[in-house]
């Protein structure tokens, strides 16, 4: 159930509750604790609304509409929007099913919808959204497999649900071949000249590739295809990507970062994970059409095209740098290990240096009847050079004031759960004015935490806006 609550900071009071229509008849198999035949692979009691929840203010002329948009995650392969412009009298606004004849590749609804323009629908208000979860994808182990469902990106109008476009392998408005996996991360999109217009997308699906689709400024379609492709195919190199790319302008490029690992399966241990920096120089248009063939030529990268700096930089290629995710420990009979990490959350770019958290995790059965598991948890946070992939802070792991450019890349972080992605605060402080009011002063440096709890990393604050005050005038 979806509750609205109103705080009147002296009391709390339920508004009104929302129950999609897919989960009503499960209510009762909800109640008993049983496993649903719906969701017989879930462990009861199963899912219900597990999306993120989005609030979007929509305005044409001088009327508007709140719309409160989420999906369902592992619960279904809906999206709902509700009318809550009076938010005491709430209606459905529209429902989006996956499967239907409008989506039929629509999965698990795990992504967040993005309200924007493209050229291609004038001023109509949008809402783009990855193609969601393949739950078959639970099942797969071995080398990559191709998805059946979920491996699309889908528009529609914000104020209908209606769709507009849809990319996917095949049948679809456009085609990109290589698109074979599920989109489950959200995606991430880019406005070139801050107008307000999305002019290209970029997802990385559960396949390990990195998907870029450009749509023409002039409103005349769009293309699409491969930008990088880090799966190696086999067990060890079967990495996934469940978080959003990260970009960075950086001048004659953009820095695509990104880190790999199957949330879903936090304990799995036999994939060796990496985080990326990946460079796209195609900034301002589409590749090029080099073959003649009609369609824009993506690069396509592949493992072996980028340089591996784990070890520290290396001799490296001019389309990026990888780093293995990986700590020494010790397993639970004291002998030492290589502890490997999953990348789960994105990350965070900020003055040329790459942020970003890792979980290392594991699981040891016991073989006495109803004795619990043994579990072993650790988490780390990143802060490396964007350009070089070595440690950018002095002292970072907290044992030296030498930049140590392998060992200053990370520190142990307090949370033994799934960390959340760094967070940089840019903010302001009061300091007395001259009349005696508080002004509001840009702060000299920038904290940078991996987590609610954690130790924060300050660095200065290159980013401020200035304000000044003029006399006009007596």
């Amino acid at each position: 159930v979806m509750h609205a609550f109103r705080d009147t900071g002296d009391s709390v009071t339920e508004l009104w509750g929302f129950i999609p229509d897919s989960l009503i008849g499960l209510l009762d198999d909800f109640r008993k604790n049983i496993a649903t035949s719906d969701q017989s692979s879930i462990v009861p009691p199963g899912y219900g609304i597990d999306g993120p929840l989005q609030l979007f203010e929509i305005r044409t002329g001088s009327t508007g509409k709140r719309l409160l948009v989420f999906g369902m995650r592992r619960g279904g392969n809906d999206y709902y929007a509700l009318d809550v412009t009076d938010v005491e009298n709430p209606s459905l606004l529209w429902k989006i099913a996956g499967g239907s004849d409008a989506f039929p590749r629509l999965g698990q609804t795990w992504g967040t919808p993005r309200l924007t323009r493209l050229a291609m629908f004038g001023d109509t208000p949008l809402l783009i959204f990855p193609g969601g979860y393949d739950p078959l994808q639970d099942a797969t182990t071995g080398g990559r497999q191709d998805d059946t469902t979920a491996n699309a990106i889908y528009v529609v109008d914000a104020l209908s649900g209606s769709r507009l476009a849809s990319i996917s392998s095949s049948g679809a408005d456009l085609d990109i071949g290589d698109m074979r996996n599920a989109i489950a991360a959200d995606l991430s999109l880019v406005d070139l000249d801050s107008n307000g217009t999305t002019d290209r997308i970029y997802a990385a699906d559960t396949g390990g590739r990195i998907i870029r689709i450009d749509f023409n400024g002039d409103g005349s379609g769009m293309s699409g295809g491969v930008v990088a492709d880090i799966n190696d195919g086999d067990v060890a190199g079967n990495r996934r990507f469940f978080n959003r790319p990260v970009l960075a302008y950086m001048g004659d490029h953009l820095a695509i970062t990104i880190g790999s690992g199957r949330r879903p399966y936090l304990f799995e241990t036999g994939v060796s994970d990496r985080f990326y920096m990946i460079r796209d120089f195609d900034v301002w248009s589409a590749p090029v059409d080099s073959d003649s063939d009609g369609k824009p030529d993506y690069p396509h990268l592949t493992g072996p095209m980028l340089s591996d700096h784990t070890a520290g930089e290396n001799a490296t290629t001019e389309n990026g740098w990888f780093l293995d995710l990986a700590h020494a420990g010790m397993d639970g009979s004291g002998n030492p290990v290589l502890a490997r990490e999953k990348s789960v959350t994105k990350a965070v770019v900020y003055d040329g240096v790459v942020y970003f958290n890792t979980l290392s995790s594991s699981k040891e059965f016991k073989d006495v009847s109803c004795g619990p598991s043994a579990t072993s948890v650790s988490s780390f946070f990143y802060a490396v050079d964007i350009e070089t992939g070595n440690a950018a802070i002095a002292g970072f792991d907290g044992n030296a004031e030498v930049l140590d450019p392998v060992a200053d890349r990370s520190r142990t972080m307090k949370t033994r759960a799934i960390p959340e992605s760094p967070f940089v605060y840019t903010g302001y402080t009061r300091v007395p004015g001259d009349n005696g009011e508080d002004i509001l002063v840009p702060l000299d440096v920038a904290p940078i935490t991996p987590g609610i709890g954690e130790q924060a990393e300050s660095r200065p604050n290159r980013y401020r806006a200035v304000y000044w005050e003029s006399a006009i005038g007596d």
